[in-house]
């Protein structure tokens, strides 16, 4: 078996990644919510943009950070904070203090904006081999957390939200502890620092990756087609709320939280058991076949969800957007892979992760949108968005130039 080859601090990463991604995703997309209820969606937009703002900024600090520093130490303790935080946004949401929760919230946004390219980088130092099979195998876990998250996170929604962050803290401790005793420092090559200002240097450590032609159109293409799948964390999910019609299937009446919960069921579903058999089905296709597939169907979903408030046509359109990803994203992060240099994988994956933030505002600016545009205008939107984002990562993934990943 695979994974018993791997090495183990890409082993702890994986399972320990199962767990995280259930309370994360159980907890951070629902805070749209929860801010909509405790005092409206404008708000809920704005702070929600501003704290993507700001976690942005800090993951620069990272990627620096990543380069030119040991990670483990760095990990531990961002992921203890993490905890802490997710325990008092809990408590804020306990005590129905908006100003305890937000504040609990843009910390814990800040501790993940600092740790992520760390982590990225510190998973990709761990490859030596199998980098296709980690990829799909970290795709399947990540998504079935993700899901799961997201139905534990609808059930608790309306229950008792303190209890799953109160779990989540625990959870995260745990993983924490899993770091200290297992997750070990590969030694690679470093980036030395060329200049005595830590500010000017950490700017330097960025400018290679930016006059990287082909990453960049990669990083800002891929940051477009993200959009798509972080709006049904906030727009979508407002708009099932408000608009979704509800229906009465075998006596159980099935509002717009609960549609909410039954697509990231399905979702759970299709990935858990047809993945590997859908890119093994598209495995022989060329790299650019199996992306524009991919992005095809992943697109036509989407738009699906923001426009449609119906039962039947929801479940369809969650269908192709699912199946779509399956079949693009390991052929991504693999090729992604690929190209970064192994001396700057921080500051490369802090430049994704900007993509990522940037995406992550545009979703959380579709919240205020929504309010002075049609569902109609709002699809169509989103239908160009993510048609630019597929064309510009398919081209910049299937070019015939390659980068030496050793290169300094």
């Amino acid at each position: 078996m695979i994974f018993n080859k791997l090495n183990t601090t890409l082993k702890v990463r994986l399972v320990s990644n199962l767990f995280q991604e259930i309370i994360f995703t159980g907890t951070m997309p629902f805070v749209a919510l929860y801010l909509t209820d405790m005092i409206s969606v404008k708000f809920s937009g704005i702070f929600l943009t501003v704290a993507v703002v700001i976690s942005m900024a800090f993951s620069f600090i990272g990627g620096y950070v990543s380069d030119s520093n040991r990670k483990k130490t760095n990990i531990v303790l961002l992921q203890i904070l993490m905890s802490i935080f997710l325990l008092l946004m809990g408590v804020g949401l306990l005590v129905s203090s908006l100003m305890l929760f937000c504040i609990s919230y843009l910390l814990f946004t800040i501790a993940f904006g600092i740790q992520s390219p760390i982590m990225d980088a510190a998973i990709m130092d761990a490859i030596t081999e199998y980098e296709s099979y980690v990829y799909k195998l970290s795709y399947w876990i990540t998504n079935v957390g993700v899901a799961i998250g997201s139905v534990i996170g609808g059930f608790f929604y309306s229950y008792k939200p303190f209890l799953l962050f109160t779990i989540g803290f625990i959870v995260y401790i745990i993983v924490a502890l899993a770091f200290i005793k297992w997750f070990v420092e590969i030694s690679v090559e470093r980036r030395s620092k060329i200049l005595s200002n830590v500010l000017r240097d950490g700017i330097s450590s960025y400018m290679d990756a930016i006059k990287d032609r082909r990453y960049m159109i990669l990083t800002i293409g891929f940051s477009l087609i993200m959009i798509g799948e972080l709006s049904i964390y906030s727009y979508i999910a407002i708009k099932l709320k408000q608009s979704f019609e509800e229906v009465n299937v075998l006596q159980i009446n099935i509002d717009g939280i609960k549609m909410y919960s039954i697509i990231l069921l399905l979702n759970t579903i299709i990935v858990v058991f047809f993945t590997f058999n859908i890119t093994k089905l598209v495995e022989k296709l060329s790299t650019g076949r199996v992306l524009v597939l991919g992005l095809t169907l992943y697109t036509v979903g989407y738009v699906g969800l923001s426009y449609f408030n119906t039962l039947i046509p929801l479940i369809i359109a969650i269908i192709l957007a699912t199946v779509g990803e399956i079949i693009y994203s390991p052929v991504y992060s693999t090729e992604r892979y690929k190209i970064i240099p192994e001396s700057k994988r921080g500051s490369y994956s802090a430049i994704e992760n900007i993509g990522f933030y940037f995406a992550e505002i545009l979703a959380r600016l579709a919240i205020v949108l929504s309010v002075y545009l049609s569902s109609f205008q709002m699809s169509l939107l989103l239908l160009i968005i993510l048609t630019v984002g597929s064309i510009m990562t398919s081209r910049s993934l299937t070019l015939t130039e390659s980068v030496n990943r050793n290169d300094k």
